[in-house]
């Protein structure tokens, strides 16, 4: 908090720092009166008394209250499965707010088990969720007023990829042959497949886009394992899909 200082001299009270900007004030024979007060008010104010026996000052602590002003929302950004603290910051708490978290979209109030507000604003989400990926709002209220503010809290999930023939594939000699690897995360994962002889595979032959591997005459050397890699900036992750000769 700022101090500031007043001198009384011969019953008058005289200024003897520099007032903040916005500091509106008259002095008075009783005392120092507080014009238009603001927030930044708030301070401790020292009065010295002086006189031709001495000086002597006394010191008060001046608490202007009002609504709370929430301002921002941090952090923004978690990985799915871990515990997410996020912190709701507001200005002038004082009477001390109580807090309450919503969903934006459906405007429903987040609450335990998973969902834990702390007596100075802090949500915690243990554990966060990629369906938590989404706008929140952060309300502040005491006794004056109310105060929110919303930001949206993005949430990365680990790649997890699959395939669409989970238990295996048949390719018949000379035939045509395929099958598709997909992946879900967040962001949206790259992929990348590996051929039973270890190496990645031709692009000619498989479409990363689409995840889909297609030759249209299908080999001996086609047979064996087939191994689809999905990597986002949160990791990578490893599915196999067995393919036979038929």
């Amino acid at each position: 908090m700022t101090s500031k200082e007043f001198l009384m001299h011969k019953f008058e009270l005289i200024q003897i720092v520099s007032s903040p900007i916005g500091f509106s004030y008259r002095i008075e024979s009783t005392g120092l009166r507080l014009l238009s007060t603001q927030r930044d008010d708030s301070g401790y104010y020292r009065c010295l008394a002086d006189n031709q026996v001495g000086t002597d000052s006394q010191s008060v602590r001046v608490r202007v209250e009002g609504p709370p002003m929430a301002v921002s929302i941090s952090p923004t950004l978690f990985i799915a499965g871990s515990t997410a603290y996020i912190n709701c910051q507001i200005f002038y708490d004082f009477p001390q707010s109580i807090f309450q978290w919503y969903d934006v979209a459906t405007n429903a109030l987040l609450l335990p088990p998973r969902f834990t507000t702390l007596s100075n604003g802090t949500l915690i989400v243990s554990p966060i969720e990629g369906s938590d990926h989404k706008e929140y709002l952060c309300s502040a209220s005491n006794q004056y007023g109310t105060s929110s503010v919303s930001q949206f809290i993005t949430v990365h999930v680990h790649p997890q990829p699959g395939f669409s023939e989970s238990n295996g594939v048949f390719g018949i000699l000379d035939d045509s042959f395929s099958f598709s690897c997909t992946a879900t995360g967040r962001p949206s994962p790259t992929l990348a497949l590996y051929t039973p002889d270890g190496g990645e595979a031709d692009s000619t032959m498989f479409d990363p886009s689409t995840g889909t591997f297609t030759t249209t005459s299908f080999q001996v050397i086609h047979s064996g394992s087939y191994n689809c890699e999905a990597t986002n900036i949160v990791g990578a992750t490893n599915a196999t899909l067995e393919d036979q000769e038929k």
